[in-house]
């Protein structure tokens, strides 16, 4: 049983996968889909990369910014590979819960202590909140009757999907303000939780939620006092959350369509992106491709709406299960050789990648990060 829980993320993976090839391989309407996906424009695919590689850099400089800012120098390599390990841990484990975990302890690996490296991935994350309900309110207010028009069926989802994005800034602020008064609150809804047998654990669930509440209150509080810091965040998290977003013009600009406008291509994205961000499965499995299929339905033609979502599903969800594994494991193995060498002995490469290939061994090293942070934590 244990074992099956450890494969739950990869088999929602590996099945979401599966439904989007059959989707987009097997519609009747395209004689063969192969020579439609090879004569997709490759300018428009190689600038839909180009958007997903600004998505990861600009991620990647709101580390490297806030960290600089308190005085730890990263390069941005570095701050780059926190970003795609933060993507990829984030992908294969249930509510992105693996993701934060592994950033600060990399961090931890660098000499940043481990509270500098909580507050950095939670004020990456404020602020990505923060731009995502900017762009989502401009672009929806600019494009409402297209919005109406294209979505008005489902209205219901993407309202939900903004106020469950849009709740951290309240929360955030009232945890700044009135922050005793937030716990009560809190601690009430628990309380609620528990009478209806939706927390097991109440007294775990108070302090989880108290310590979200200090790290918020800790982090942005600090960020407040350094206005510069707090513009030069949001800048950034505008610019990373845009290159996501963007992947999906170029896409549709690939398939050699043009006739519905970027900003309007953009206002669907956006509402599809936060419609499906709080689907607990691995990367929003289901809700994404479902999404995409409903949310497009029209702007990409029936026939090709399946390869559509292939090729955008490829790139900002795949690409990071292809490229997490791969510079995971070369800086394993630089690491080892490192320690080796101070050890005066040496490494062998074939011996790291088969410790690394253990997929399971990493789902347990998660597990073993998450309790030694906390741990860590306890005792600063």
């Amino acid at each position: 049983m244990k074992k099956l829980k450890k494969l739950f993320p990869f088999i929602i993976i590996a099945a979401s996968i599966i439904v989007v090839v059959c989707i987009a391989f097997s519609n009747k309407e395209l004689e063969n889909a192969w020579d439609v996906l090879f004569t997709l424009n490759p300018l428009w695919l190689i600038l839909a990369l180009v958007a997903w590689f600004a998505y990861v850099f600009f991620d990647g400089m709101t580390y490297y910014a806030f960290l600089k800012n308190q005085g730890y120098k990263i390069k941005i390599t570095e701050a780059i590979y926190l970003s795609i390990i933060g993507y990829y841990y984030s992908d294969i484990t249930p509510g992105a819960t693996g993701g934060q975990p592994m950033q600060v302890y990399e961090m931890k690996k660098k000499d940043i202590p481990v509270g500098i490296g909580t507050s950095t991935i939670t004020v990456r994350f404020i602020m990505n909140q923060f731009a995502t309900c900017v762009i989502v309110v401009l672009l929806w207010a600019f494009n409402k009757g297209f919005v109406d028009e294209q979505l008005g069926s489902i209205q219901g989802f993407y309202i939900a999907g903004f106020l469950v994005n849009f709740i951290v800034i309240p929360v955030v602020l009232l945890a700044v303000i009135f922050p005793k008064w937030l716990v009560k609150v809190c601690e009430g809804i628990i309380k609620l939780g528990a009478k209806i047998k939706l927390i097991k654990d109440k007294e775990s669930a108070k302090e989880s939620v108290n310590k979200v509440i200090v790290s918020y209150r800790e982090s942005f509080k600090n960020l407040l006092k350094q206005p510069k810091q707090l513009v030069l965040q949001f800048i950034i998290s505008i610019l990373c959350m845009l290159g996501l977003f963007f992947v999906t013009y170029f896409v549709y600009r690939a398939f050699g369509l043009s006739e519905v406008s970027w900003y309007r291509i953009l206002a669907i994205t956006v509402l599809l992106f936060v419609s499906a961000s709080y689907t607990p499965l691995p990367g929003a499995s289901g809700a994404n491709e479902g999404g995409f299929m409903v949310y497009f339905a029209g702007i990409f033609p029936d026939k090709t709406i399946g390869l559509a979502l292939l090729v955008w599903r490829f790139i900002t969800f795949y690409l990071f299960l292809i490229i997490g594994p791969i510079v995971t494991l070369v800086s394993q193995i630089r690491l080892s050789r490192k320690q080796r060498l101070e050890e005066g002995g040496k490494v062998k490469t074939k011996d790291v990648l088969k410790e690394h290939v253990k997929f399971s061994n990493r789902m347990d090293e998660i597990e073993n990060i998450k309790q030694e942070i906390e741990e860590e934590k306890e005792n600063n």
